[in-house]
C-alpha cells in the first residue's frame, strides 16, 4: 500500500507544471503584458523589476513602447533601450526610481 502511494506522488509531482525559465541574453517589457509572462520578445514582461529577474549580466531589456514601468533595483550589469526617441522616468516625490546595487566584478588580466 504504501509503495502505491510513494508511486503516486510521485507521478503527481512529475506531472505538475514547473517555472522553469532560463535566464534571457535580451528581455523585452511591454506595456500591453504582465509579469507572469517569461519576458521573451512573443510574452514580454510589464515591469523592469520583472525583466532585470529574467536577464542574464550583461544582457539587455528592450522597452518598444512609452508606459509606466515601476521602479527597479539593478544588481547586475544591464542595459535598458528604449524605442524611438528616448526614456524617462517619472517618479513620485520622495521615491527613488532606480537604484543600484553592483558586486564588484572581478576580472583576470590575460597574460
Amino acid at each position: 500500500m504504501k509503495s502505491g502511494v510513494m508511486c503516486i506522488a510521485i507521478i503527481i509531482l512529475a506531472l505538475a507544471p514547473h517555472d522553469v525559465r532560463a535566464p534571457l541574453k535580451r528581455s523585452f517589457i511591454s506595456a500591453n503584458s504582465n509579469d507572469g509572462s517569461d519576458c521573451a520578445r512573443p510574452a514580454p514582461c510589464r515591469t523592469l523589476a520583472a525583466a532585470i529577474t529574467h536577464t542574464v549580466t550583461r544582457g539587455e531589456s528592450h522597452m518598444p513602447d512609452p508606459a509606466g514601468y515601476g521602479p527597479v533595483r539593478i544588481t547586475n550589469l544591464t542595459s535598458f533601450n528604449g524605442g524611438v526617441g528616448s526614456i524617462g522616468i517619472l517618479v513620485p516625490s520622495g521615491r527613488s526610481g532606480i537604484s543600484t546595487r553592483l558586486a564588484q566584478e572581478t576580472r583576470s588580466a590575460a597574460s
